[in-house]
């Protein structure tokens, strides 16, 4: 394969001594730690969302969405023609960390809703989802148990 493709091959992850502790994939890190298995999401898509949404340096956010008021949905208004399409480009993208971050799933999702008719609540959601983002995540632990 190394002939018709670029490929790296690195160590086993492992609890060996010889095994390796820390792996990057598709620059998702994999931890191997003592009660399991680490995996974070890629940095770097954090980053970009940031970047791209002008909250670098930002404070974090509790919880990455809140309930929309009903007084709030009377006075939404839909963005300009011309922000739509940077406003999927940042829904789609926070899309694709949620594939990787479970605690965005649901959110996401909810933004992306309004990917054919973006509104001003709908880039305040993903503001929000975008703020805490910038709160450091543990990524997803999974607990390995001797048989």
């Amino acid at each position: 394969m190394k002939g018709k493709y670029e490929l790296t091959v690195g160590g086993r992850l492992g609890p060996g001594p010889d095994d390796e502790k820390e792996i990057s994939v598709l620059n998702r890190i994999i931890r191997w730690t003592p009660t399991g298995i680490q995996y974070e999401a890629d940095p770097r898509q954090v980053e970009k969302l940031l970047r791209e949404i002008e909250l670098e340096g930002a404070n974090g956010a509790v919880t990455p969405g809140q309930k929309i008021l009903s007084h709030q949905i009377e006075s939404e208004a839909e963005l300009p023609e011309r922000d739509f399409t940077r406003f999927r480009a940042l829904a789609a993208r926070a899309n694709y960390l949620a594939a990787d971050r479970i605690d965005v799933l649901y959110d996401a999702k909810e933004v992306c809703r309004f990917m054919s008719k973006p509104t001003d609540l709908a880039m305040g959601a993903l503001k929000r989802l975008a703020r805490y983002l910038c709160s450091p995540s543990d990524g997803i632990r999974l607990r390995i148990s001797e048989c």
